[in-house]
């Protein structure tokens, strides 16, 4: 029987992305992606500009959580790196596995639409780190704890490093808080050159809540079109991992 139910929601699931991503999807001619990290913590990025010795390249990654893998991967090939996470063990994990360079930048706060303080809700299981500004767990209200947050204009105005590179790679695990960060992220008048997010919210849903599903799933699309109306293409999808390349 539990075979049987894990069947369905891998189909639900796959119908999911099936319908969030129909007609966004288009794998990029120019791009050979590789994937970076573990089989857990890994993206993929455009082959050529992960190897290019030319110019300077920076990732913005937002969500470190206890795997750095890919962070460490794109430093090795000459990244600097800007590590957000609200989570202070985190960011020391962080700073511990990748050391202490001056191209390094580690901060201790959420991405988010607006700069300051925000409500994050624990997770299900409290040993985890996945606190979510959008409560996507549906966890106690008390449990819910203060961590600071920085608006994608303000790390801009922080770190001019990012504007100022020859290509630019944003990554985001924020726990569901992506729907409104990318639509903030796309508004902006500065564009990454490629843009990663986890979308797994839409995975978490309760099985048998069709309703919040459809919404999502609808709510979902009208981001993507908006994403796309701002010169961003989606080139692939692993699972819920989304990644769009912006076409000058």
């Amino acid at each position: 029987m539990q075979i049987f139910k894990m069947f369905l929601v891998y189909v639900q699931n796959r119908i999911v992305l099936k319908l969030v991503t129909f007609g966004f999807l288009k794998k990029s001619e120019n791009s050979n992606l590789v994937r970076l990290g573990t089989s857990y913590g890994g993206w993929w990025i455009d082959e050529h500009q992960l190897n290019s010795r030319s110019g300077t390249k920076t990732l913005v990654s937002a969500g470190l959580g206890f795997d750095v893998s890919f962070d460490m991967q794109m430093f090795l090939h000459d990244f600097t790196i800007i590590g957000v996470d609200p989570l202070e063990d985190s960011v020391k994990y962080a700073r511990e596995t990748l050391g202490s360079y001056p191209q390094i930048h580690l901060i201790c706060s959420g991405l988010w639409t607006t700069s300051g303080v925000g409500n994050f809700y624990a997770p299900q299981n409290m040993t985890h780190d996945s606190w979510s500004i959008q409560n996507i767990q549906k966890t106690d209200i008390n449990l819910a704890k203060e961590f600071p947050v920085i608006s994608i204009r303000d790390l801009l105005s922080r770190f001019p490093v990012i504007s100022q590179s020859d290509f630019s790679y944003l990554k985001m695990d924020i726990e569901g808080a992506e729907l409104d960060v990318l639509s903030d992220v796309v508004s902006n008048p500065y564009r990454f050159d490629m843009i990663a997010a986890e979308m797994d919210f839409l995975s978490l849903i309760g099985f048998k809540d069709l309703k919040s599903r459809i919404s999502m799933v609808h709510r979902s699309r009208k981001l993507l079109c908006e994403i796309e109306r701002n010169g961003y293409q989606l080139i692939y999808n692993e699972h819920f991992n989304f990644f769009w390349e912006f076409r000058k």
